[in-house]
């Protein structure tokens, strides 16, 4: 498995060149769209040399910046059952983690902020 997630500022031309990658075509078929929340994610399966891929990107605005996310996995004979629907779940886990907003940070009702010690 391998992920990441890239902010993107949107006054810069290089910043929005990348921010049009996210959800690149890759495979036989053209990624699938859809939606989850405010994202939008491309959804499609490429091969890297014999083995399969699933690719799922995504992306949205987030306050003053553009967020990109991608998780890739391969699919393996030794892949547990349930593999690719755990896959789908960290996925959308990651995108309910991103939040932002202009301004200083208003803490949601009953949440603990904790910072490291010194």
């Amino acid at each position: 498995m391998a992920g990441r997630a890239c902010t993107f500022n949107p006054d810069s031309e290089k910043a929005r060149d990348a921010l049009k990658r996210v959800g690149e075509h890759y495979g036989q078929a053209e990624p699938k769209v859809e939606s989850f929340k405010e994202w939008t994610i491309y959804r499609q399966e490429a091969k890297q040399g014999e083995v399969v891929y699933s690719l799922l990107d995504a992306k949205r605005n987030v306050a003053d910046v553009a967020v990109g996310v991608r998780l890739a996995w391969p699919h393996l004979r030794n892949n547990p059952p349930g593999y690719d629907a755990e896959m789908e779940v960290t996925f959308r886990s990651v995108l309910d983690s991103i939040y932002g907003n202009i301004g200083p940070y208003q803490p949601k009702p009953g949440e603990v902020i904790r910072r490291p010690t010194q």
